[in-house]
C-alpha cells in the first residue's frame, strides 16, 4: 500500500494511547498529563477518520481517546479512569490493524499489521516521552522514572520497527534493486534516532533540573525524526516492491 495521512495519523494515535496507558501504570504523573495526551491523540485519530473516508473504526479510536481526556478531567474514580484508558489504547490498536489490514493488498494481511503496530510503537512512545519531558518542567519535583522507562520503550520500538521492516515478506532487502535513494534516507533517519534516544539517556543519568531540560530538548527532537522514520520505513517497502514486480510501472500495495 501507499503511504496514507489516515495511515500514519492511526499510527500516531494508537501508539500514543498505549503509551498513555502504560505511563498511567506506573502512577508517576499528574492526571493533566493523561488529559493533554489523550487529547491530543484524539485529535489525531480524528483526522485520520476524516482523510480515511470517515471510517467507522477510526472513529471509535477517536471517541475512545476523547472519553479519556473527559475522564480525567470528571471522574474523581481512578479505576473508572484506568478502564477507558484501557479501552482508548485497544481501540487504537484495532482501529490501525483495520486499517492495515484494508490496505495490505497482495502481501499477507499479518506482515502489513505487524509493521503498522511496530512504526505506531515507535512514534507514540517518542511522542509520549516528549510530552512527558515537558511536563516533568512543569512539575520538577516528578521522579524521572517514567521518562526514563518511555525512552527504553522507545529504544526497543524502534528495533522493532527496524526488524518488521527489514525482514521478509516484502521487506526493503527483498528486492536487491529497491528504491536506494529512499531506504538509505529511511536508514539515516533509524540511526539519527537511535543516536538521540541514547543521548536523551545519558542526559537524564545527570543530576538535577538541568538535566530533564535537555532530555526534553532532545526528545522534540526525536519525535520529529520518528515521524520521518515511519513515513520513510512504508515508502521504503513500497520502493522495493515495485522494483521487485518487475521495473515495468506496475505499482503494488505494500
Amino acid at each position: 500500500m501507499s503511504v496514507t495521512p489516515e495511515l500514519v495519523l492511526a499510527q500516531w494515535a494508537a501508539g500514543m494511547s498505549s503509551a498513555l496507558f502504560l505511563v498511567t501504570r506506573w502512577r508517576a504523573t499528574s492526571p493533566g498529563y493523561a488529559w493533554l495526551v489523550s487529547g491530543v491523540a484524539a485529535g489525531f485519530a480524528f483526522l485520520a477518520w476524516a482523510a480515511g473516508g470517515r471510517a467507522e473504526p477510526l472513529l471509535a479510536v477517536a471517541g475512545a481517546t476523547g472519553l479519556v481526556s473527559i475522564s480525567v478531567a470528571a471522574a474523581k474514580w481512578r479505576p473508572a479512569q484506568d478502564m477507558l484508558e484501557a479501552v482508548a489504547a485497544a481501540a487504537g490498536i484495532a482501529a490501525l490493524g483495520f486499517v492495515a489490514a484494508q490496505s495490505a493488498g497482495e502481501v499477507p494481511e499479518a506482515a502489513s499489521v505487524v509493521r503498522a503496530l511496530a512504526g505506531a510503537a515507535f512514534l507514540g512512545a517518542v511522542t509520549d516521552e516528549m510530552a512527558l519531558g515537558h511536563w516533568y518542567l512543569i512539575d520538577p519535583k516528578l521522579p524521572k522514572t517514567a521518562i526514563e522507562r518511555l525512552n527504553r520503550i522507545s529504544l526497543g520500538s524502534l528495533a522493532a520497527m527496524v526488524l518488521v521492516v527489514i525482514v521478509p515478506p516484502s521487506g526493503i532487502f527483498s528486492s536487491l534493486e529497491s528504491s536506494t535513494l529512499t531506504v538509505l534516507a529511511w536508514v539515516a533517519l533509524c540511526a539519527f534516532s537511535a543516536v538521540l534516544l541514547v543521548l536523551v539517556g545519558r542526559a537524564l543519568r545527570e543530576p538535577g533540573y538541568a538535566s530533564v531540560m535537555s532530555a526534553t530538548g532532545l526528545s522534540y527532537v526525536a519525535t520529529m525524526v520518528a515521524v520521518g522514520a515511519v513515513v520513510v520505513a512504508w515508502m521504503a517497502v513500497e520502493g522495493s516492491l515495485t522494483t521487485h514486480v518487475g521495473g515495468s510501472g506496475h505499482r503494488m500495495g505494500v
